[in-house]
């Protein structure tokens, strides 16, 4: 994988929206609308061997549903997943 490469493929014809390495670490960023399976995207790209995933939703109510989420597939306190809104990444 380049610094960062969008659609990249992790196997089984699977991708993730944007593969980024930095300072040796492999971080995956899924871009949320809330049609998706969100969970599932995350322990794809966990599974996949990406040290951290960020989930960006799209808007405060995709988020919310996401960390609730999240708090039911007990990933809530995995410090390996994120979940921000597009102005909490820029924040950064």
């Amino acid at each position: 994988m380049n610094t960062g490469e969008s659609e990249h493929p992790v196997g089984g014809g699977k991708t993730v929206d944007l593969g980024i390495v930095k300072g040796g670490q492999r971080i995956a960023v899924e871009v949320e609308t809330g049609k998706s399976d969100a969970i599932r995207n995350i322990r794809k790209d966990l599974e996949a061997g990406f040290d951290h995933v960020i989930s960006v939703a799209l808007t405060a109510g995709v988020n919310k549903k996401i960390e609730r989420q999240l708090e039911s597939a007990q990933l809530g306190h995995d410090q390996s997943a994120k979940i921000l809104t597009p102005m909490e990444l820029v924040d950064r």
